[in-house]
């Protein structure tokens, strides 16, 4: 961020501040001193007892070290002791106020005068009569209650003061000042970078909180100065750079980062010290790390009950600090020797605290317990390089092996972590695995199955690791252990978290009594309008081949259909050359209909003939596949299949079932293929053409193609005349078959 955006100053503020100034220093030029005798009036010594310029001075001149030095302690602990993880680094440049300019400089030394004065306000307080200074008047309630219920009542006050600040009206001339600091880093140097008008209501609102709670619970002159110097240490500890947990014994503590959040964010975590009203009234926000690459996966989030219990080492820290600071107030009282009842008088506190201290630990662990899922003995850790392809690790780049050891998977609630443990159960590396999806932590290599990529935390460090499995079936348990892990845990909440199908009842969409359905389909009418408006099935009923003598049942009398236009036959043809049956063809008859189609008595004609019997075409059955007969009745008609017939004679040869020429010669019709389609013929024959009487149908033929045997009486067979013709039956030595002596044209 460049420097002249982070360092804007805006005119108002320092208008304000002169202003403030002048207004205190005529009103305490007015005002009277806070004893009788004193030098100097009741805001610049609200004890009366710097009389002395000197002395005032002097005091003065003390307090600004004196804060310096606590800041450097306080960064040396921070820095060099503990090494805390700082909030002013990451991956990215943090942008922050580097350098301090002259105008921050000068509410620096305006506001150590200010913090002067403060002190000498709240000292004033303490050394009065509203706080008790008798050791043996220490108890519980003006104790480690009061202690606690101060800042409470502190944070509450606080923090519409602080809402106010931000708002439009006001920030300009007073807060803007403060926030020219992005990220906290140098302690008491940002935080006393403010207006005069923050540090005085500040002040103002930490006496007024000690003065309520001296009215409500008593408050111990142990408990007061104690909890000064907190309030003083945590403010300084709000502006440093550490990522701490320090924190008082207050429900929804607040931490360092948390104030730190409020610089990055200003309309978010307006009280200091504890998160409560924040979380009450909708402005806390969690920390985040500022300039760190954001991870594909959110940070864990803490349960609501773990924020809200302090540590039970805060309280603890409570309990010896007011011991402490009890035993020197007493000190003080008798003289500086060593004291003889605060042993006595604060043993109910400590037992109080103990018990307290005990009750926010076991709030603050976890209900879950650590499970072994798998232990293996033998694994291989290698030092891999980078990947040499896209695709992934390949273990066969490995090269170097580090260490050697036993592995084990421990699970504790949703979280699964990998240990890799040395042979004294010390820990060597873990895979820690939050939530238990170990597709981020783990993954396979693409050369083998035996060996796998970890992904080792620590802190916001990480590196990877190669591990190894000498046994393929151990390999095989790693890899059932975390993809049983990841579908107890996290596939079967998310299936638990999908929306339950609704529970309204089911709508009944079947088909009710009395109603309909019509469809209208485009492109026309149908094949059966179009097929009924030509006439039907070859210009009548379609007729089917009858059944056999022996299971024909007797169809009633149906209308006869009119006869179609006859053919033209020639002259003198006689009988079409039909071959007879003779007994052998009989005993061949397949079907057992061979006295069906015997001829009419007294046909005798015919070139095969006497002994040649012939049925008459008047009562010919029709083709097997739709069309009429071959007969001399060779009236126009549709096949089954589709279009029109128009058949005449022609001494053309016939066409077999399946489209080719029958064998016989004597074959003098022109038939039709029934899978080909209409087609046409021409009749040829000897002598003067001859109209040929028209073949009647068979009416329970067309109702035995419908779907069963009719019931009606099929008419007699009437006899042909001479000149009828009849398609020749093709001989039985076209094959041993037995389809070969059925005539499908009968």
């Amino acid at each position: 961020m460049q420097a002249d955006k982070v360092t804007h100053v805006d005119p108002r503020g320092p208008i304000a501040a002169v202003a403030l100034g002048i207004f205190v220093i005529t009103y305490s030029a007015c005002s009277s001193p806070a004893k009788v005798g004193a030098a100097f009036p009741w805001t610049v010594n609200p004890t009366g007892l710097l009389n002395d310029i000197t002395t005032l001075l002097g005091l003065y001149a003390a307090t600004i070290p004196a804060k310096e030095l606590l800041n450097v302690v306080l960064k040396y602990v921070g820095d060099n002791l503990i090494g805390y993880t700082r909030m002013d680094e990451g991956d990215q440049k943090v942008p922050k106020l580097e350098v301090l300019e002259f105008h921050d400089l000068c509410y620096l030394a305006v506001n150590t005068i200010v913090e002067f004065l403060g002190m000498n306000h709240t000292a004033a307080f303490l050394i009065g009569n509203s706080v008790g200074y008798d050791p043996r008047s220490f108890n519980t309630f003006n104790g480690p209650l009061a202690f606690i219920a101060v800042f409470v009542l502190n944070d509450v006050i606080y923090y519409p003061f602080h809402l106010v600040a931000h708002r439009r009206i006001f920030y300009p001339y007073c807060h803007k000042q403060h926030h020219r600091q992005f990220v906290p880093f140098r302690g008491y140097a940002d935080a006393a970078n403010q207006h005069p008008l923050e540090q005085m209501y500040g002040f103002a609102i930490w006496i007024g909180s000690l003065w309520m709670i001296s009215k409500l619970l008593g408050l111990h002159a142990a408990t007061a100065w104690l909890g000064t110097l907190s309030w003083a240490v945590l403010n300084i500890c709000n502006h440093l750079p550490f990522d701490t947990q320090i924190h008082l014994p207050l429900p929804y503590p607040a931490l360092p980062k948390d104030h730190n959040t409020h610089h990055r964010f200003p309309n978010t975590n307006f009280a200091t010290l504890s998160t409560m009203t924040d979380r009450m009234f909708g402005t806390f926000r969690p920390y985040k790390a500022a300039g760190k690459i954001s991870e594909s996966k959110e940070e864990e989030e803490v349960p609501i009950l773990k924020e809200a219990v302090p540590s039970q080492w805060s309280v603890i820290s409570l309990g010896m600090l007011l011991f402490i600071s009890l035993m020197a107030v007493e000190a003080v009282q008798l003289g500086g020797a060593l004291p003889k009842t605060a042993v006595s008088t604060f043993t109910p506190s400590a037992l109080l605290l103990l018990i307290l201290g005990f009750t926010c630990w076991a709030l603050r662990q976890d209900d879950d317990l650590e499970y072994t899922l798998l232990n293996k003995r033998e694994v291989l850790v290698y030092q891999i390089p980078p990947a040499s392809s896209s695709t992934g690790h390949k273990a066969d780049d490995w090269k170097k092996c580090i260490w050697r050891g036993r592995l084990r998977i421990a699970g504790k609630g949703k979280d699964l972590s990998i240990k890799l443990l040395e042979g004294g159960g010390n820990l060597f590396a873990q895979c820690a695995i939050p939530g238990g999806d170990y597709n981020s932590y783990v993954e396979r290599v693409v050369d083998s199955s035996r060996y796998f990529v970890l992904k080792i935390t620590n802190g916001d460090r990480h590196a990877f690791i190669g591990l190894g499995f000498e046994d393929r079936n151990d390999a095989f348990d790693f890899n059932c252990t975390l993809a049983d892990f990841k579908s107890t845990w996290i596939d079967r909440e998310k299936e638990a978290e999908m929306p339950m199908p609704s529970s309204m009842p089911a709508k009944d969409l079947s088909l009710k009594e009395g109603q309909t359905i019509k469809i209208n389909l485009p492109g026309g009418k149908s094949r059966r309008s179009r097929e009924a408006e030509a006439g039907g099935y070859g210009g009548g009923t379609i007729l089917a081949p009858p059944p056999s003598s022996g299971s024909r049942r007797q169809a009633p009398a149906v209308p006869a259909v009119p006869a179609a236009v006859p053919a033209a036959v020639p002259a003198g043809a006689g009988r079409a050359g039909v071959s007879s049956m003779s007994s052998p063809e009989a005993a061949n008859d397949f079907f057992g209909d061979f006295n069906d189609f015997q001829a009419a008595p007294g046909d005798t004609g015919g070139p095969t003939g006497p002994t040649g019997p012939s049925r008459s075409p008047q009562a010919a059955a029709p083709e097997i596949f739709g069309g009429p007969s071959r007969s001399q009745a060779a009236t126009p008609g549709v096949d089954i299949f589709g279009g029109p017939v128009a058949q005449a004679m022609s001494p053309a040869p016939a066409m077999d079932l399946f489209g080719g020429p029958s064998s016989s010669p004597q074959v003098s019709a022109l038939a039709s293929d029934p899978f080909a389609g209409p087609l046409a013929g021409s009749a040829q024959g000897q002598g003067a053409p001859a109209q040929a009487a028209p073949a009647a149908p068979w009416p329970g033929d067309a109702a035995y193609a419908f779907g069963g045997f009719s019931s009606a009486p099929k008419p007699a067979a009437t006899p042909a005349p001479a000149s009828s013709f009849s398609p020749v039956r093709p001989s039985p030595a076209r094959g041993k078959d037995p389809f070969d002596d059925l005539d499908i044209f009968k």
